[in-house]
């Protein structure tokens, strides 16, 4: 999940292309063929992160989609910024970006997924206690 993003409830699987949640979520976030929405990770500010399974290269992601209210906006290109400046770098505690890509208006990013607890709930814990859970 993405810095800042909230942890949510998981919805039930659901194939990109459809309406996955009542919730404002796209309808298309890429290829239909392409990616299959599996769990809802998390919501923030700027959009949800989806766990999804990459079709194509059969491995599973993180998609991160941005909100409505961002469409058509100066923000769909700053996602894309965004993605080509996380791609270039190489470090342990920066996920990898896989792709950027629009569909029927729509930004989405693909990055790799790091499964753990969500950021908020690390913070709680005492500053002594935290260690990196990320896998």
């Amino acid at each position: 999940m993405a810095a800042g993003d909230q942890d949510t409830s998981p919805t039930s699987p659901t194939e990109v292309g459809s309406d996955a949640d009542a919730a404002h979520t796209p309808t298309t976030i890429a290829a239909p063929d392409r990616y299959q929405l599996v769990e809802r990770l998390g919501e923030g500010g700027m959009g949800v992160v989806w766990k999804a399974h990459d079709v194509a290269l059969d491995r599973t992601v993180a998609l991160k989609v941005l909100h409505d209210r961002f469409l058509g906006s100066g923000h769909q290109a700053g996602l894309a910024a965004e993605a080509r400046t996380m791609a270039k770098l190489s470090h342990p505690n920066v996920v990898v970006v896989y792709d950027v890509g629009e569909r029927e208006g729509r930004t989405f990013l693909t990055m790799e997924l790091v499964t753990g607890q969500p950021l908020s709930r690390w913070l709680e814990t005492p500053i002594r206690a935290r260690r990196p859970t990320a896998s």
